[in-house]
């Protein structure tokens, strides 16, 4: 108690000093099954001094400072401490949060400097809260003007934007509710429900294509959780593609939340399959749907040659994703009688590919997206990727790899330098580039089955000592890999390998501290080797996730390194 008023003391000292502008990065997170929060913030001037840590309550800020006394410093505070910063400015505490929901403001104040405030620092959501409204909301009685009262009402806990529908008629919003339902277990499905809903009555009431993209794009979060298979559709529709999704969707039946996506979710697949960039994209497409479709297609992944079975695939006509999977099936077993095999067997293996070598076989569905013709001995021959002029710092790093048969793109002129990477793929990379597949190596990670295309290169990688996995368990298979797991593969190779990396540039970053303390020597290493850089604002972005240009350029600096 004492240690408490003597802070409290300090507070009030303090409370009316000059607020700076944001000087500190934050990041919160919040455990859904403890109610704790942990908080991380580096500050300027904070190294190796004490911080003044206040987290006001929902409602509560600065203002209410002055009016403080030893009475009331509950009502105010969910929580003050005095806590050290490490040597370069980085702070973290954690706390059990209380029954109160909403959202809570920090302040910060190192000795000797300007205190910084962030305003709305985290959300809350507490479990009382979340079962007393869910059974409100879900109640056989509420109607739906009751359950769009309580929306309103509790908008800003909820973390819902209600300004997309401010404009709307009273009729439009209870539409919206009677749609979204009221089938929910949680705030994040009912979140989920209503921004997909929000979508869906934007195409129903005929609204411009750009506003319903631009609706899509916004609640992308909630459209993929509702919409399994959503990620294809930010790979393979073009603008004027989801105009035609929208026109198609707005002449369906649609009733309902799950009605919709479902709907939303067939055409996707549909399409995608049939407008894929080259016919090596159909495995992925097939990968990334298997479990909305409730198929298995082991079959298909057994075959050792899929190119007539993904072309015939293409070409045809389907009214539903059931016909296209029982077609797709019928390819597979008459593809199977033409190479003599039983249905369901295996294909052969090709060899390990060399060092600087891609493998020979159709396996990585996305990044080897097509078997590249031979370079050609005049460069004006040569096929352009016509989407990489907004990545100029990558284009040599991107044709050069290209030239090594290490990287393709996603089709002959396309190679999506923006789209994020897998952590399979990535390994893929590393032992292409830099290594040869062992083909003895083992993975004993339960999310890489034996059959799967990235089995022998994180099999090889893991036997290096290259990369481990999410957890004891669990590779990450089909996560996309961060800006700092990347650094940290990328080190491990090139050490493995025998590549010296010379330090040849002093290398901070502004968010170097959130960098992950088994991420970090491996990150700075890279950075002060001219490997990896940060961003305009200073920045590094350590659990930021790597994108197709990033990957290829920080191989380039290796390959071109070693030689």
């Amino acid at each position: 108690m004492k240690k408490l008023i003597l802070i409290f003391l300090i507070i009030c000292i303090t409370a009316f000093c000059f607020f700076g502008s944001a000087s500190a990065d934050i990041l919160t997170d919040i455990d859904d099954g403890t109610s704790c929060v942990t908080v991380s913030a580096w500050l300027e001037n904070a190294a190796n001094k004490k911080v003044a840590v206040e987290v006001f309550k929902p409602g509560k800020s600065e203002a209410d400072i002055p009016s403080l006394t030893p009475e009331n410093i509950a009502a105010v505070y969910s929580y003050v401490r005095e806590v050290s910063a490490d040597a370069n400015g980085k702070i973290t505490f954690s706390y059990r949060l209380g029954s109160e929901s909403g959202k809570y403001s920090v302040r910060l104040k190192a000795d000797g400097a300007d205190a910084v405030m962030y305003n709305d620092a985290f959300n809350y959501i507490s479990p009382d809260f979340e079962a007393n409204f869910i059974a409100l909301y879900c109640a056989e009685d509420a109607t739906a003007a009751k359950r769009l009262e309580l929306i309103e009402t509790n908008a800003d806990i909820l973390g819902l934007n209600l300004e997309d529908i401010q404009t709307w008629e009273e009729a439009q919003r209870l539409a919206l509710i009677d749609f979204a339902g009221k089938d929910c277990n949680s705030i994040r499905e009912l979140k989920a429900a209503f921004e997909c809903g929000i979508t869906a009555q934007l195409i129903k009431n005929g609204s411009d294509a750009s506003e319903v993209s631009d609706a899509f794009d916004k609640y992308s979060d909630s459209l993929k959780a509702c919409c399994e298979i959503y990620t294809l559709y930010e790979t393979y529709f073009s603008a004027s593609e989801k105009g035609q999704l929208y026109d198609a969707l707005s002449k369906s039946s649609l009733s309902s939340v799950k009605s919709y996506t479902e709907e939303l979710c067939s055409k996707i697949f549909l399409h995608s399959v049939k407008n894929a960039d080259n016919y090596l994209n159909v495995e992925d497409i097939l990968r990334i749907s298997e479990e909305w479709l409730d198929e298995d297609f082991e079959d298909y992944y057994k075959l050792s040659g899929k190119k007539n079975v993904n072309i015939a695939i293409m070409k045809g006509s389907y009214a539903t994703p059931q016909e296209l999977c029982k077609a797709l099936h019928a390819e597979v077993k008459n593809a199977n009688k033409d190479n003599g095999k039983p249905s369901g067997t295996g294909g052969s293996v090709s060899p390990a590919p060399t060092k600087g070598s891609s493998v020979n076989v159709e396996v990585d569905p996305t990044f080897t997206a097509q078997p590249p013709s031979a370079p050609s001995d005049s460069t004006n021959n040569k096929k352009i990727f016509t989407d990489i002029y907004t990545v100029p710092w990558a284009q040599e790093a991107i044709y050069t790899l290209r030239d090594m048969n290490i990287v393709h793109g996603v089709s002959d002129t396309l190679f999506a330098p923006d789209n994020n990477i897998t952590r399979e793929e990535f390994v893929k990379l590393l032992v292409c580039a830099f290594f040869e597949v062992d083909s003895s190596a083992s993975a004993d990670f339960a999310d890489v089955s034996s059959a799967h295309w990235s089995f022998p290169y994180i099999a090889t990688a893991a036997k290096l000592g290259i990369v481990n996995g999410v957890s004891d368990k669990s590779f990450g298979i089909g996560m996309h890999i961060t800006r700092q797991d990347m650094a940290s593969m990328l080190f491990r190779a090139a050490k493995v390998g025998g590549i010296t990396l010379s330090e040849m540039k002093d290398a901070s970053f502004t968010d170097e501290a959130y960098v992950s303390d088994y991420a970090y020597n491996a990150v700075m290493t890279m950075a002060k080797a001219g490997v990896i850089n940060g961003f305009e604002d200073g920045s590094f972005a350590p659990l930021g996730k790597a994108t197709r240009a990033q990957a290829t350029k920080v191989i380039y600096e290796i390959v071109t390194k070693e030689e």
